[in-house]
């Protein structure tokens, strides 16, 4: 039986992965990417962007492992001004498991859903603090057997700093849901691209 899911999402998840990514890249097709960046570009260099997730459950490290590689690729619509914050919303996935490329597979955390961005602008070499919230459909597997699938919130609170116009170091804190007893919260370190 759990030979025969662990098949199942290591086939539906790149499809709906594509499937989703078409979607939100075609959708944003009308608008110009950030900073003059096309949004098909954005969602590969979210795809390549380097990362890492620290769990911080000493339970949750023992049955998932300790560290995982980070992935996030948000499809956001242009942001909107707001009492002197950046707002946009759209599609955000999150990956935290054990291969670079997002969704691979392994033990970990994926996350699908949709989301709104609250930031600070981004004005030169500044820092720039962003609230995430969202509900997602989360899948998590760990070595010692547990396969979940719930439907939940999820908060993240990161500070970025553009280091060059197109890479940026990002660092924050994600609250993810418990899942079978276990904290999926963790600590969130990487270099974005685009």
């Amino acid at each position: 039986m759990f030979s025969q899911k662990m098949t199942l999402h290591r086939l539906v998840t790149p499809v709906s992965c594509a499937l989703c990514m078409g979607l939100a890249t075609s959708a944003q097709a009308q608008f110009p990417g950030q900073g003059g960046v096309s949004p098909a570009l954005q969602a590969l260099g979210s795809f390549l962007s380097v990362g890492g997730y620290f769990y911080t459950s000493s339970a949750t490290r023992s049955a998932a492992g300790a560290s995982k590689f980070y992935s996030e690729a948000s499809f956001f619509d242009p942001p909107a001004k707001l009492f002197g914050f950046e707002v946009a919303g759209g599609l955000q996935l999150v990956s935290a498991d054990d291969h670079f490329l997002p969704f691979a597979g392994g033990y970990g955390l994926s996350m699908y859903g949709a989301a709104v961005r609250f930031s600070t602008p981004s004005i030169g070499h500044r820092l720039v603090l962003s609230l995430t919230a969202g509900m997602y459909g989360t899948q998590f597997s760990t070595k010692t057997g547990i396969n979940a699938t719930v439907f939940s919130p999820s908060v993240a609170l990161e500070v970025s700093y553009p280091l060059v116009r197109f890479v940026t170091l990002t660092a924050g804190y994600r609250v993810a849901p418990t899942i079978d007893h276990l904290n999926t919260d963790g600590f969130i370190v990487g270099v974005k691209l685009f």
